[in-house]
């Protein structure tokens, strides 16, 4: 990349520089003078070699540069000038490895003296490709404590998203990584009982960086918002690996890059949620299961208020913008207190606030949505923050072509669907803050048979149309008190509305609406050292109404995975109104380090207000022991109490108006070892024992006895749950087997089993994945996955000719008799990204289903027909889910996908935190 000059060739340069000065007068009377004269040329002593531009090397630039060099007495250049250069960066990079050169001082008359001289560069791109120098690194130490008592804290996971390196702090709160690449560097320290803390750095080669930080204890309800300062584009920061002393088991978190890492989880929250250990579900569609239990029984918050419908399209995708979120907070078993009772998990969701001197900003544009937010700052003192985002579909291109090309009907409308976000945050204090928030959402799916004289490749029977519309609004107001401790107050008002309209073999017309205005209290104080209490009220009102004609299914067998059809079903009008309070009570009291390692947490909460009237008391209990070998054992227990929401379930006409809550005992034990070359090994073993489930007859007579719902079903649930993950350096590894055993028992059953699996049953699920990055800027990202699961149980139906010899009747068969096929699929990831000075531009493509293998998981079958002689003919079952599915395709190979990002940023913003940093600085430690 660069040719040193040889001696003889820098005595002849500075000989032909001596001789260039004016040569002396003639002699006279009197002999002149003579002139200066080298008596020792420079020798070098310390060799530098230029960074050979990546772009350069890139676009195939080569050539030699020619710098004009001062070598000062002592032997160092004081000063370099390119005289002669090729552009590209390569002057830039020779004139500053110039000033790196040492030489033996010169001597002019026997003397020290300065000189000047030219020095070539020489760039070839074999040798730089041959003998590219190392990448110059530094090291990067410090010490972590907490902020509120200075205590040092230990297991404290310090990640370097950017590049790739990961450690954890000893037991004195100290850490070290080698080997860092030199420049800017985004750090992301992690606890799970604190908040996460991310600071931006720039470290020059052979530098030593010596960072003391502290951590804001979190609370264990988690209402704490702490303004961090951060990169804007937030991929960088992925939830890092660690094992911690929590005594809260099954606990994933999810950051937006986490997203970008999920291969095939179409740039949702609820994909990527889909596919942790114990989740099972549809693998297309955002309905899921998590560790047997039902898809209702899972809760979902936004920013600590409950949701009453998470999802778009009927489960296609979530309402929660991905381009808004900061974290996702998985809890898939045995909750904590704070949260209000799920039989199965909760999924909570938090939105970013901004940055107080900062604006950012985000286009992201794939082939089925277009997001974008911007975030930045108000106030005189520039304290107050505000962010305003949108997500939506923009399918109607695509469709329009396929019906000018004749492929649809004129009746087929665009499936779409869009959020709007706004925030506004005020910061009256250093430990105040004041949130205005507003969500809007809606979606929309409509098809109806198109004209007779249409002849579509694709044609519709019937209409469908539904459509669903959201509306969160909600004001919170946060004070951090002395100590670690806080007082955290929500008001919400939420409705939302779901109609459908369905015309075909029967017609079905339903209007859903759900309001609630609400409010809660979270407190948290101090009684010692590692020792906390925490308290809180969450009261609110409902209205919940239910209107429309339609299908009498009382009489379907309970838990039964059944294909679309018509069974005979009446048609019946329905329009219950339930109105009603809820209001919850929780204590919870979290104590570390109580003996040595050992952990406690115990917690309890009442339901005195709900839509069943009951008093529900439910008790958890979470205890964890840490070991010296970053090994730490969990065992968390508790009682959880679900009412049901389905207004027809209460209805006194259709339903029971003394339904009760169902009930789950879950009891989870775990163990987590965190490897020293950046791996985490988590084993869950768990069982969950569920009674007063909710079931119904399978037969009409007993309906029309009056039977209806009854709270006398039971259940079990029992699995393990294994993962693997790593990440380091330029690789990542994770590796999941999860299984499952789980039955259901309905004593109300006179024609069917008594006790059987349900659909969710699905034995077996592997998942394994990986990603690399590519490149010397580290610019490229490929992940690849494959996952496979058992197939789901499902109920075989049979069309049987009616007596009259005129229509077709379906008969049920035995329930969930029968089991799909084995679900596999492959799915490819790969972004590639490019930083300028205000933005960064990053392009991505996802290939789905790359082998196209799926199993059949929802069958409609359609009615009877006649042949051209009035013959009956049989109904036949058409399989619309896959390939069907348009996140699919039809053709093998898989869907490709393609993205492209802009994200707007500063250039070198300092951050602003709430925690300390201190930097210190040397250049005691040579560059690697």
């Amino acid at each position: 990349m660069r040719t040193p000059p040889p001696l003889p060739w820098l005595t002849c340069a500075v000989l032909a520089l001596a001789c260039a000065l004016p040569s002396p007068a003639p002699a006279q009377e009197e002999e002149a003078p003579a002139g200066p004269v080298l008596t020792r040329p420079p020798e070098l002593v310390t060799d530098a070699i230029p960074v050979y531009p990546p772009d350069a090397i890139e676009a195939g630039i080569e050539g030699d540069v020619i710098v004009q060099i001062v070598i000062a007495e002592g032997g160092s250049v004081s000063s370099s000038e390119v005289v002669q250069g090729v552009g590209h960066g390569l002057d830039e990079a020779a004139a500053e490895a110039a000033l790196s050169l040492v030489f033996t001082p010169a001597e002019v008359d026997g003397a020290v003296s300065a000189i000047g001289i030219r020095y070539t560069f020489s760039f070839r791109l074999a040798d730089a490709r041959a003998t590219s120098a190392p990448e110059p690194t530094g090291v990067l130490a410090g010490e972590v404590s907490d902020a509120t008592t200075g205590a040092l804290l230990s297991g404290v996971s310090v990640s370097l998203g950017d590049v790739g390196l990961d450690t954890v702090t000893d037991v004195d709160g100290r850490f070290e990584l080698r080997d860092v690449p030199a420049g800017a560097l985004t750090v992301v320290l992690f606890r799970d009982d604190y908040h996460r803390l991310v600071e931006h750095l720039d470290i020059g080669p052979g530098e030593r960086i010596e960072v003391a930080s502290s951590l804001a204890p979190k609370q264990q309800t988690d209402n704490r918002t702490v303004v961090r300062g951060r990169k804007p584009w937030r991929e960088v920061e992925r939830a890092p690996l660690s094992t911690t002393p929590s005594t809260v088991t099954s606990h994933y978190s999810l950051t937006r890059r986490d997203i970008d890492f999920t291969p095939g989880g179409m740039e949702d929250v609820i994909q990527a949620v889909g596919r942790q250990p114990g989740v099972v579900g549809d693998p297309h569609y955002d309905q899921f299961w998590i560790r047997g239990g039902d898809s209702t029984e899972t809760g979902f918050y936004l920013d600590r208020v409950a949701l009453y419908n998470p999802f778009h399209l009927a489960g296609f995708n979530s309402v929660f913008n991905p381009e808004l979120m900061d974290t996702a907070e998985i809890y898939l078993g045995a909750p904590p207190a704070t949260y209000r009772d799920s039989l199965s998990g909760v999924i909570d969701v938090r939105y970013i606030d901004g940055t107080p001197g900062r604006w950012d900003g985000t286009i992201d544009v794939s082939t089925a949505t277009a997001k974008a937010y911007l975030s930045g700052t108000a106030g005189p003192r520039k304290r107050s923050t505000f962010v305003i985002g949108a997500r939506r579909t923009y399918f109607e291109p695509i469709f329009a072509v396929m019906r000018s090309l004749g492929l649809i009907g004129q009746y087929f409308l665009t499936p779409q669907f869009g959020e709007g976000f706004a925030r506004y945050v005020a910061r009256p204090g250093p430990n105040t803050r004041l949130r205005l928030s507003a969500v809007y959402t809606d979606d929309l799916i409509h098809f109806e048979e198109g004209d007779e004289d249409e002849d579509p490749l694709f044609e519709v029977k019937g209409k469908l149309r539904m459509k669903n519309r959201t509306f969160l609004l909600w004001g919170d107001w946060l004070v951090d008190g002395p100590q670690g401790g806080s007082l955290a107050t929500t008001v919400s008002y939420m409705a939302d509305r779901s109609q459908r309209d369905q015309q075909g073999s029967f017609d079905v017309s339903d209007d859903t609406l759900f309001r609630r205005l609400g409010g809660r209290m979270d407190a948290r104080a101090r009684l010692a050292e590692n020792h906390f209490l925490s308290a809180g009220l969450d009261v609110g009102y409902v209205e919940l109404l239910n209107e429309g004609e339609v299908l009498d299914e009382r009489f379907l067998p309970t838990w039964s995975h059944l294909p679309v059809a018509n069974y005979g079903s009446d048609l019946i009008h329905v329009e219950p109104r339930l109105m009603f309070g809820d209001g919850a009570v929780y204590v919870e009291d979290d104590w570390q380090g109580i003996i040595g390692g050992l952990d406690a947490r115990v917690g309890v909460r009442w339901s005195f207000a709900n839509p069943t009237g009951q008093q529900l008391l439910s008790p958890r209990l979470g205890l964890a022991y840490s070991f010296p070998t970053r090994t730490t054992i969990k065992l968390a227990t508790g009682l959880y109490h679900q009412p049901p929401l389905d207004p027809l379930l209460l209805d006194p006409t259709h339903g029971n108006p003394d339904i009760g809550a169902e009930r789950n005992l879950h009891a989870v034990l775990a163990v987590d070892q965190l490897l020293p070359f950046g791996a985490l090994i988590r084993i869950e073993g768990y069982y969950k024992w569920m009674d007063h489930l909710v079931v119904n007859p399978d037969n009409r007579e007993d309906v029309e006895r009056g039977i209806t719902y009854t709270n006398d079903g039971t259940g079990w649930a029992a699995g393990l749950d294994t993962s693997f993950q790593m990440r380091t350096g330029r690789v990542g590894a994770l590796a999941q087997y999860s299984l499952l055993f789980t039955e259901r028992t309905n004593p109300l059953n006179r024609y069917q089993p008594t006790t059987y699996a349900p659909p969710q049953d699905q034995r077996h699920t592997v998942l394994v994945g990986g990603n690399v990055v590519i490149g010397p800027q580290r610019a490229w990202i490929v992940s690849l996955s494959y996952q496979f699961h058992t197939g789901r149980p499902n109920t075989p139906v049979t069309p049987v000719l009616s007596a009259a010899g005129d229509s077709y009747e379906f008969q049920i068969g035995e329930v969930n008799a029968d089991r799909y096929g084995a679900f596999h699929e492959i799915n490819l990831r790969s972004e590639i990204h490019k930083t300028f000075k205000w933005a960064k531009l990053t392009w991505y493509v996802e290939v789905l289903n790359v082998t196209n293998f799926s199993s059949e998981f929802l069958y409609i079958w359609g009615d009877a027909t006649t042949d051209e002689e009035g013959n009956l003919q049989a109904p036949h079952a058409q399989d619309v889910l896959p390939p069907a599915d348009p996140a699919v395709g039809g053709a093998a190979g898989g869907v490709l996908m393609l993205y492209t990002r802009t994200t707007h940023h500063e250039a070198r913003r300092r951050p602003i935190s709430s925690a300390t940093s201190v930097i210190r600085r040397s250049m005691s430690v040579p560059a690697a």
